[in-house]
Parts: structure tokens; sequence; C-alpha cells
């Protein structure tokens, strides 16, 4: 029986999908490690473990989706979605480095540097992802309007040559 499920090896090894990967392993680490040593002392912990399994959650089921060569978002989407995980990492990232990193003298508060490091760069890559995202939604929004009345447009043709689009224009209106 012939599998009818396939994996996109293009999106797998691309910079936006090992991006994914990254973010997965990152805020994995995070919540792993506050759930497994019972850091869960204060607001800042609770708030830091919610946001990491909400992220990893949400992070891995779009992963799934895409690797299989759907789309669960625009670029537009894709973007906001970022931004949101950003904001929240940053957020608790604060709030998690204020109240649970120092004094460094007991073994929970050495994790709780190690998660402090771990949220620091799980907020770097999601704001990467969110760089990259923006740009690929201008992209795609500028892609989309039409040209305005009277711009020169290059078009390539066929063979590779470049020509006016006004020109191109003419003679289809010429026929």
């Amino acid at each position: 029986m012939k599998c009818k499920y396939t994996l996109d090896s293009k999106y797998l090894s691309s910079g936006c999908g090992i991006r994914k990967l990254v973010s997965l392993g990152l805020g994995g680490g995070i919540f792993g490690i506050i759930a497994r040593n019972n850091i869960n002392t204060n607001d800042s912990a609770e708030a830091m473990l919610w946001v990491s399994v909400f992220a990893w959650v949400t992070t891995f089921i779009f992963y799934v989706y895409r690797a299989h060569g759907k789309v669960a978002f625009t670029a537009c989407g894709e973007f906001y979605y970022s931004l949101v995980m950003t904001i929240s990492y940053i957020v608790t990232t604060v709030f998690w480095g204020v109240y649970n990193t120092f004094p460094l003298s007991s073994p929970a508060n050495r994790r709780g540097l190690l998660v402090f490091i771990l949220a620091i760069l799980i907020c770097v890559n999601y704001l990467e992802q969110t760089i990259w995202s923006g740009i690929a939604s201008y992209k795609s929004y500028t892609k989309s309007d039409p040209p305005a009345e009277g711009a020169v447009n290059e078009a390539v043709v066929e063979n590779g040559k470049a020509e006016e689009a006004a020109e191109q224009t003419e003679q289809k209106s010429a026929d």
C-alpha cells in the first residue's frame, strides 16, 4: 500500500523550518525544566510555563501541518503569530529574570538561570521569525498590488530579454 502522506523536504531544510525546530527545542527545554524541577513557586514561573507550553504546542501543530505541504497561515498571519509569541516571551522572560534568577546560591536558582538563558535564546529566535515573516508579508503585499497608472514595469519574456510592459500592452491592443 502506497503512503499518501509526503513531507515537504524543501521546507524541512529551509531556514524557516530550522527556526521552527529550534523554537520547539528551546520551548520544550523551558517547560521541561520548569515542570521537572517544580520551579512554579510564583506567578512569573506560571506565566513562563503557560507561554512556553502554548508556544510549543501551536508551533508543533503549524510545523507538522507545514511539513506535510499545507499552509496554515498567510505571510501576514505568520508575522502576527510570531510577533505575539515574541512579545509574550519577552514579557515573561523579563519577569522570570527579575523574580527567579537571583541569588544563585541554591540549585533551583541555577536551573532558573538556565531557563532564563533558554528564554533569551527563544526570544531571539521568535524575533528572527517575526522579522523574516514580516519581510515575506511585505513582499507578498507589494506583489499583489497592481502597478500605478503610468508606471513603467519591466516584464521578462520567454527568451529572457526585458521589455517594458507598456510595449506589450500596445502590441496586444494592436492585434
